[in-house]
């Protein structure tokens, strides 16, 4: 527990590093899993245009991925009631686990629209959405809705991302090859949406007032650093009842910070140490400059990007879209 003068001792700090890592390595493990079974089943799916085989296939690894976000959130539970235990100088107990089916949010219809203006626009056909929805999908006013967006849906799109790949004229291997490199995202997304979820709860119920703070992590398995959105957001102390932003990829902890104790702080300044002495020069300060926004994605919630580059906004695509047709419009108007 925190001594007289509030810190943690060394030993304390040397016993959550410790379960850092173990929940580290068990993230790490349940991710790999969840996403060799989904490449595995895809690789030998070949039902794409038959709707009823894909929505076996949607149901079949809804069985393998579901579980891995249950054990992910038993796992983050018990993990926090651990490490905040130790912060806090007493018992504190798991809190009982989060729906998984529930992580993802439903889009507005417009948006929707928009998103699918956009594809259909691609593939030859008409835009669908007049410029009055346009603006209304994506304006200020466009909120996303609360309800929970089906868990298979993510999945669904895979089978559609495929056919779209083949009428654009991509052999099979190079379209199975990219869906399976998106189904990688969306098995590493999901398992990290019931993470995150799962230390929201865990915050919120147990009001720790200090807050918490990311805990610096590799990316994706990879055994080398963070990325630089991470770094920079590990500076950060968020209230109990923030959601954690998260980014593709993102394997970054959670730990609390304790009324006088913050031993992220100190955790994260040994490991920026060794990143930063390993990059080295201009990578070094690169790392320094990055700028973090955080931002809000309609289906996954608050998400970090690097605030100096663009990333295209449902209202970029819907003026690209009017854009484009616009010459089609004209065409029509002079005959």
């Amino acid at each position: 527990m925190p001594g007289p003068d509030g810190q943690l001792t060394k030993a304390e700090l040397a016993q959550l590093v410790a379960l850092i890592n173990a929940q580290a390595a068990a993230r790490e493990q349940v991710t790999r899993t969840a996403v060799n079974g989904t490449r595995s089943r895809l690789r030998t799916f070949r039902g794409w245009w038959r709707p009823g085989e894909v929505a076996a296939l949607i149901a079949e690894i809804r069985r393998l991925v579901q579980p891995s976000q249950r054990r992910m959130a038993r796992l983050t539970d018990a993990y926090l009631a651990r490490s905040t235990s130790v912060i806090l100088g007493r018992r504190v107990g798991p809190v009982g686990l989060i729906d998984i089916t529930a992580l993802r949010r439903v889009l507005s219809p417009l948006t929707e629209q928009v998103l699918a203006a956009a594809l259909t626009a691609s593939l030859g056909a008409d835009p669908a959405l007049p410029a009055g929805q346009a603006d209304r999908a994506t304006g200020d006013g466009a909120r996303a809705d609360t309800r929970p967006l089906d868990p298979g849906v993510p999945y669904e799109r895979l089978a559609s991302f495929y056919r779209y790949q083949i009428a654009e004229g991509q052999p099979d291997t190079v379209a199975l090859q990219t869906v399976l490199q998106r189904a990688a995202m969306v098995v590493d997304t999901d398992i990290s949406l019931a993470h995150r979820a799962q230390a929201h709860r865990f915050m919120r119920v147990r009001q720790v007032r200090g807050g918490y703070r990311r805990v610096l992590r590799p990316e994706l398995g990879s055994g080398g650093p963070p990325c630089g959105i991470c770094v920079v957001a590990a500076d950060r102390v968020y209230s109990y009842e923030q959601l954690q932003p998260i980014h593709p990829g993102c394997r970054c902890g959670v730990i609390a910070v304790g009324d006088t104790a913050d031993p992220g702080f100190s955790i994260n300044a040994d490991d920026l140490a060794a990143i930063y002495a390993a990059a080295g020069g201009n990578t070094r300060e690169a790392l320094r400059q990055i700028r973090v926004q955080v931002t809000e994605h309609g289906e996954l919630g608050p998400i970090l990007i690097n605030a100096d580059q663009h990333f295209r906004s449902p209202r970029d695509v819907a003026r690209t879209t009017r854009r484009d047709a616009a010459p089609a419009d004209a065409d029509r108007v002079a005959a």
